[in-house]
This record gives structure tokens, C-alpha cells and sequence, in this order.
């Protein structure tokens, strides 16, 4: 990175992968020639890690470990972004890792003389080194997953600890139960490069069930402005294994329905059928090498839908005349909630894990 007078914004970043980093260097130093500085640093290919950590006089506590993951251009979206999404406990993160990772957390929070709740985030790469990014602090966008895997409430904590209480808990005894998911709904497009997507909400559907957390702020006939970050709300599934939680999480999103604007719900649905993202085996460029492959769906013809659509109104036809219902009778209430969301979630609960 080479670095004009007074540290103003880089003239020049260059990549090099070896064999060829003799001439990337030459490169960089031939750009360089008015600049004041020239920084040369390792170049890490990893996931990033957070650890929340909560701190109240000398009580310092980690809490569970979380991934998140970022566009490459999402530090231009604003501080309250976040990434697209997060999930706890890490995969990548081994007991042994977890520990000297929280280890470090303790230590930064200590010599900081650090009071109430932040965010301490890692780098972690493919031989499980990992390296310091930066803490936040505050709690972050994906908070909800930790809270989701530990039970805490992490806002009425925060409050606890400004009002000197001290942590009802320790490290030792802070057991993390479960796997939760989040993903962050945006009203944007994209198909167009994630352009915004301001306009007037025209109907939703909201999803619901077992493990299903949805936190947001808007409703039917609000407009998305195009003046603040197109958040829409936060859409957590927490399951007993990381595989029931992304079950739950797809058929959650399979729910969520906002009309009069474009959102990136499709996107997820996308992620979570990756191979990839399955396996857990993805970086911090994964999101965007998948976004430049082209995207063939796998949906049946529409002809097959119109056969299903006409046998299921066939067969209810048969049901009502056979058990001499009437239209109304037969018909759900439109205040109660729907036969079919409500047999899919009692398959859930009785489902094991």
C-alpha cells in the first residue's frame, strides 16, 4: 500500500501471490516513487470471527463465537450494516481455538480498561491462525445469534452492567446450546448490483415457528426512504444442529413475502442450497466469486404448477361436497392462522433433531 503525504487514501494497492511477488514489490515501489510511505503486509484469505464480550469491574466474558459475512463493498454501506449474514457457534472454530481466542479477547478488554459490552473481531485463516481486526463498541448487527445460543439478553445486560451489577455468570460456566443463523433483509436489488430499492411496502407475510426470530420495524404501507441504510429487519433461525437451523431458516424465508419493492430474500435462498456454504467451506471472497456466476434455477415448468394448483382445487372440491361443508365453513378465517403453515410447524417440533 503506498501511502501519499499527511496518510491520505492509498495511490496504489497491489496483491502478490507468490512466485511472482518480486515483481508485484518492483510494481508497488515504482508507483511509490512520491509517496511518503510504503506498507508491505502479509495478505490473509480467511473468515472473520467475533466474540462479544461483556465486562463489568474486573469480570471479563466472551461470549459465544459468531461468523459474519460481508460483500467485499460492504464498508461503503454505512456502520450499520453488518454483512448480509452470521451464524453461531463458528464452524471453523475449534474448542482449542475458542479458547485462546477468548483468551486474547480478555487480555485487549482488560489493558483497555473496557466496561459494558463490545465486539472483538478476528481473522481466521485456513491453518486456524488467527489475527486481530478491530472491536467495536457496542453490540453489532448479528448480536441476535449470540443471544440465541446463550439465552442472554444482551441490551437488559448492557444496561445491568451501567447500572453496576455485576455478571451473574463466568466464562467457566457459560455453556453455548444450539446453532443459530441470521440473515439481513435489504430492500435492494440484487440482480442490479444491490441498487437500493425505495418505494411504498404493498403487503408482507411474515414468518413464523419453532426457532424463528424476526426482529424489524416496518410494516404494511410504509415507504423505504432512500436516505438511510435499506435494513428491512433481521430474520434468526435457531436449531439444535447448524443443519436443522438452516432447515428452518429456508423454509422461514420461503415465507417472507414483501411486495412494492425489490429485496435480496432470493439471494439467501440462493446461499443456503450453495454446496459450499453447506460444508462451511467459504472465505472471505466466497460471497462475491458466487455472485459472478450465473445463477440457473431449478424451479418446475410452470405447466407443472398449473397441474398441481387444478388437482389440489379438485380435491377439496371432492372433500367439501363429501362431507357437505359449505363454502364459508370450509373456507379458513382470515384472522387465524393458515391449516397449512400450521401442519408444517407441528412436523417441525415433532421432527427430531
Amino acid at each position: 500500500v503506498a501511502l501519499p503525504e499527511f496518510m491520505a487514501a492509498p495511490v496504489t494497492v497491489q496483491i502478490a501471490i507468490r512466485p511472482d511477488i518480486d515483481q508485484h514489490v518492483e510494481a508497488v515501489l515504482a508507483a511509490a516513487e512520491a509517496a511518503e510511505i510504503v506498507v508491505i503486509e502479509e495478505f490473509l484469505r480467511g473468515e472473520e470471527v467475533s466474540f462479544i464480550v461483556v465486562a463489568a469491574g474486573n469480570q471479563v466474558v466472551p461470549l459465544a463465537t459468531s461468523q459474519d459475512h460481508k460483500r467485499r463493498d460492504d464498508a461503503d454501506r454505512g456502520p450499520n450494516t453488518g454483512g448480509m449474514g452470521a451464524y453461531s457457534p463458528a464452524p471453523i472454530v475449534t474448542p482449542d481455538l475458542r479458547k485462546k481466542m477468548g483468551d486474547a479477547a480478555i487480555r485487549l478488554a482488560r489493558a483497555g480498561r473496557y466496561v459494558n459490552a463490545g465486539t472483538v473481531e478476528f481473522l481466521v485463516d485456513a491453518h486456524s491462525d488467527f489475527y486481530f481486526l478491530e472491536v467495536n463498541t457496542r453490540l453489532q448487527v448479528e448480536h441476535p445469534v449470540t443471544e440465541q445460543v446463550t439465552g442472554l439478553d444482551l441490551v437488559k445486560l448492557q444496561i445491568a452492567i451501567a447500572a453496576g451489577h455485576r455478571l451473574p455468570f463466568a466464562w467457566e460456566t457459560l455453556t453455548p446450546r444450539g446453532h443459530a443463523m441470521e440473515v439481513r433483509l435489504y430492500a435492494e436489488d440484487p440482480e442490479n448490483n444491490f441498487f437500493p430499492s425505495p418505494g411504498k411496502i404493498l403487503a408482507r407475510t411474515v414468518p413464523s415457528g419453532p426457532g424463528i426470530r424476526l426482529d424489524e420495524g416496518i410494516y404494511e404501507g410504509w415507504t423505504v426512504p432512500n436516505d438511510y441504510d435499506p435494513l428491512l429487519g433481521k430474520l434468526i433461525a435457531w436449531g439444535n444442529s447448524r443443519e436443522e437451523s438452516i432447515a428452518r431458516l429456508r423454509r422461514a424465508l420461503e415465507e417472507y413475502t414483501v411486495t412494492g419493492i425489490k429485496t435480496n430474500v432470493a439471494l439467501f435462498r440462493r446461499i443456503l442450497s450453495e454446496p459450499d456454504f453447506l460444508r462451511s467451506e467459504i472465505h472471505t471472497t466466497w460471497l462475491d466469486e458466487l455472485l459472478r456466476r450465473p445463477h440457473i434455477t431449478t424451479a418446475p415448468p410452470a405447466a407443472e404448477f398449473d397441474a398441481a394448483a387444478v388437482a389440489a382445487a379438485v380435491w377439496h372440491t371432492r372433500i367439501r361436497h363429501a362431507t357437505g361443508e359449505s363454502q364459508s365453513a370450509a373456507s379458513p378465517s382470515s384472522d387465524g392462522p393458515s391449516p397449512w403453515k400450521t401442519a408444517a410447524r407441528r412436523d417441525q417440533v415433532d421432527r427430531q433433531p
